[in-house]
């Protein structure tokens, strides 16, 4: 396993306010026209991200991510949590020294329906929420060319967490970067095959983005 993997997988993740602990399922492998050589080869197993003090990495991880820790190394200055449970998909976090130490960016995604409650998690764990730019917002970012919510957050060394969840609609690049509640106004299209029912939530999703819970 290499130590600086891809820094993204494919995942789908849980904030429940009945969930302790951060639940994530596989996904279903893309089909082989969409994957890796064609060998369907489809999701990415595991990423690698540098800390420079692992006791304080480890109870970021653990402790207020809920992840499950399921190998520390102490001598290598490494500990290996799992994603979705064994076997699923695959997080290591390296200590290193502060002069090489740089910044990483990886992301878990999770559900359209999961971004009310991810932020609300979040906030209670005093997790500080993000937009694309790096500004505290309580408002998420949409990258408008997926189209997809991106929920930015770092960890106490500084390196860059996203949660991702693909929105409803059709892309809209020429929009940019633009806050969730401006693409629910303005820009996103109901899902049909949505109940309605579900539909009238998302347009109710505004008042969460911009209101504190």
């Amino acid at each position: 396993m290499g130590r600086h993997a891809l820094q993204r997988w494919s995942a789908r993740e849980e904030f429940g306010e009945s969930n302790e602990r951060l639940k994530v399922e596989r996904v279903v492998s893309l089909p082989d026209t969409h994957s890796l050589f064609g060998t369907g080869a489809g999701a990415i197993f595991e990423t690698h991200v540098d800390t420079t003090d692992l006791e304080r990495a480890r109870g970021f991880y653990r402790d207020t991510l809920g992840l499950d820790e399921a190998h520390v190394i102490l001598e290598r200055q490494v500990a290996f949590y799992w994603i979705g449970g064994r076997g699923n998909a695959m997080l290591g976090v390296w200590g290193v020294a502060e002069d090489v130490w740089r910044p990483q960016h990886f992301a878990f995604t999770i559900a359209e329906a999961q971004i009310p409650a991810s932020l609300a998690r979040m906030r209670d764990v005093g997790i500080e929420i993000l937009d694309f730019f790096g500004q505290p917002t309580d408002d998420p970012s949409v990258h408008a060319w997926m189209p997809a919510c991106g929920i930015f957050f770092r960890d106490p060394d500084g390196n860059s967490l996203e949660l991702v969840a693909m929105l409803a609609g059709h892309a809209r690049p020429e929009a940019g970067v633009i806050p969730l509640s401006t693409w629910y106004a303005e820009l996103s299209q109901p899902n049909e095959l949505m109940p309605a029912s579900d539909r009238q939530s998302r347009v109710e999703s505004v008042d969460w983005s911009i209101a504190d819970q």
